[in-house]
């Protein structure tokens, strides 16, 4: 890796981590390669694999530090691939809604 002469220590070790971060992910994009999904929907499809209940898409987002309306977009196109059983899924963010109307009556 490049040495910069960087004055301020906390701004060099910021870009070993983004340097170490972009060389993770690509080491598991290689890896991944050969699956027909993506990093993000393999994160999904683990969180969904791990949990013991439906999740919402907010939770979801949670985990993975995304926005909610992100992941959902993520979870219909793995829907469409069949990655994901739409009926667990809409079960889940039906029960959302519900607590959301629940919340806002309060």
């Amino acid at each position: 890796m490049y040495e910069w002469n960087l004055r301020d220590p906390y701004f060099k070790v910021w870009l070993r981590m983004r340097q170490v971060w972009e060389a993770l992910e690509r080491a598991m994009e290689m890896e991944m390669e050969p699956l027909p999904a993506t990093l993000s929907q393999i994160d999904i499809l683990m969180i969904l694999r791990g949990s013991s209940i439906p999740l919402t898409p907010t939770q979801i987002a949670s985990y993975i530090f995304r926005a909610q309306h992100s992941v959902s977009g993520l979870i219909t196109r793995m829907e469409r691939a069949g990655y994901v059983i739409f009926w667990l899924w809409k079960l889940a963010l039906n029960a959302e809604r519900r607590r959301k109307c629940t919340m806002m009556r309060r």
